[in-house]
């Protein structure tokens, strides 16, 4: 087993330097029904399939993204919209 290589970045900088790749609303949907499924394993988490699928870092700035106007939009079922607001 090789040890891995120190680049010196910071997670959030390794994280911010991936390339950017635009999933289509079926393959979003579907690493979140995995990430759904891990959760019913014991010892896995959603957040680690997140993380292998490659969608980690947008559902972390969609939760960023969540405030008062979204969850406004949330409750008055205006669904796209609230949709827009947070991805």
């Amino acid at each position: 087993m090789t040890a891995a290589k120190d680049t010196g970045q910071t997670p959030s900088e390794y994280a911010g330097s991936a390339p950017t790749v635009v999933h289509g609303d079926g393959d979003i949907f579907l690493r979140g029904m995995a990430m759904g499924a891990a959760d019913l394993v014991p010892g896995v988490s959603g957040g680690t399939i997140a993380l292998i699928t490659g969608i980690y870092v947008r559902l972390v700035q969609a939760i960023s993204r969540c405030d008062v106007t979204a969850i406004n939009l949330l409750m008055t079922r205006q669904w796209a919209a609230f949709w827009q607001r947070i991805d």
